[in-house]
């Protein structure tokens, strides 16, 4: 189980990019309050979202609004990605996405780890365990491959000894 633990995992943060500094996208207005004689009294307060420098950064926990509080980051990621400026280069904003890095050093070193604590055992575990944290991350078939491959090597040498294996973990069902 250790070996999963160096696999690198996405930001669960997701970055907006606008190139207009300081785009605000108004999500509810600001209404007036007026009072018994019609004058107004107060400001009943809307709720926007506004690029700093260009950028709007949703963290797991939500996006600051720029009147005050919090938006959660379920409601803001379905109101930004639904806006009508979505996508829009000229006027609007649109999301950045995040770039795989290069397989790692440690992360190679998972790999050979797993493979042979795999080999080792005759248990497809470790290797199954690895192969499942990478496709819930980044998903790079420069690590995914030489994984798989190795599985299925072993699963062939396990077939060609007559050695009843050591089960697999069940593999939880993923919403991809």
């Amino acid at each position: 189980m250790a070996a999963t633990a160096e696999i690198s995992k996405p930001s669960s943060s997701v970055l907006f990019t606008s190139a207009r500094d300081g785009l605000r996208l108004t999500k509810e207005q600001r209404y007036p309050v007026y009072g018994p004689s019609g004058a107004k009294v107060g400001e009943q307060p809307g709720k926007a979202l506004r690029f700093q420098d260009g950028a709007l950064r949703v963290d797991e926990s939500g996006v600051d609004m720029a009147d005050g509080g919090r938006l959660p980051a379920a409601e803001a990621l379905e109101f930004l990605r639904g806006h009508r400026l979505f996508g829009d280069k000229q006027e609007g904003f649109w999301e950045v996405q995040q770039a795989a890095p290069p397989v790692s050093q440690a992360e190679l070193e998972a790999l050979m780890n797993a493979a042979w604590e795999a080999t080792t055992t005759v248990s497809e575990g470790p290797l199954s365990r690895l192969i499942d944290a990478e496709e819930a991350g980044w998903a790079r078939e420069s690590l995914l491959a030489p994984a798989r491959e190795h599985l299925e090597k072993l699963r062939a040498k396990i077939a060609e000894l007559g050695i009843e294996p050591e089960p697999a973990p069940k593999r939880p069902a993923r919403g991809r």
